[in-house]
């Protein structure tokens, strides 16, 4: 979910999703990647919050994992460093929501008790990451020890244990079972492995089942888990449990 464009034409102005207004849904942006054809549409028009860029079905794919992820902004001013705790954002996460297998893929929620609120929900932590080096902390927290993804794939690649978020890209069913198996880091043409989510919840399965199977390899596809490595299995090295939408977020 890029929250950034260009508008008007290829190269044009640059705009952010959050100050776009209502009257520009259904106009087209397109990708800020240089020679990318994918043409845009804004979601969610007029709400500040959730507003963000999604590729036209019709239109080109992406030509670049990049595409998505350069057009992240965390926006560090809405939230409260200070009050960002690990395993509270991962116990949010990783717990069964009410109205399951509706409900978000990790969009922004607002304040509770006055103040700034913490980060998070996965897609708010997924945007602070991809915005800051792995060498850099946030609230004390090394972002290395949040994300998994491509640049540190050496110490992630051969098994994941514990509690992490981790980008992928689409690769199939598992035969059998209500679980995917996923490409880890996402960019499949590059030195890769895999990881497995298994769905607890058979209608959470199939709504994710038909929104991720034609999925492109450069659109992100972000689960947050707390991983066990699995040793001897040609296709994955790691997997863990899905119980809640809040677990999963895919940009297109």
């Amino acid at each position: 979910m890029p929250d950034k464009a260009h508008k008007i034409r290829k190269g044009g102005p640059e705009v952010e999703a959050r100050n776009c207004g209502i009257e520009q849904k259904g106009d087209i942006f397109y990708c800020i990647t240089p020679s990318c054809g994918a043409l845009m549409t804004l979601v969610r028009a007029g709400d500040p919050d959730h507003a963000h860029f999604r590729r036209k079905p019709s239109s080109p794919k992406h030509i670049s994992t990049k595409c998505s992820t350069c057009s992240l902004i965390f926006y560090d001013s809405d939230y409260d460093e200070g009050k960002f705790n690990r395993d509270k954002a991962f116990d949010w996460m990783l717990s069964i929501t009410k109205r399951e297998p509706r409900g978000t893929t990790g969009s922004k929620t607002g304040s509770v008790g006055g103040g700034k609120p913490p980060v998070k929900t996965l897609g708010v932590l997924y945007s602070l990451c991809k915005n800051r080096k792995k060498t850099e902390t946030y609230n004390g927290i090394l972002i290395n020890d949040l994300i998994a993804d491509e640049e540190n794939y050496t110490r992630y690649g051969s098994g994941i244990n514990g509690r992490l978020i981790v980008e992928c890209s689409y690769f199939k069913k598992a035969h059998g079972e209500y679980a995917f198996i996923l490409n880890y880091p996402l960019d499949f043409r590059k030195i890769h492995g895999g990881v497995k989510i298994i769905f607890e919840v058979e209608s959470l399965f199939w709504k994710y089942y038909n929104t991720l199977k034609n999925s492109h390899h450069t659109e992100p596809i972000v689960v947050a888990g707390n991983w066990q490595p699995v040793i001897g299995h040609a296709e994955y090295q790691s997997e863990c449990v899905i119980v809640s939408s809040r677990q999963i977020h895919y940009i297109k």
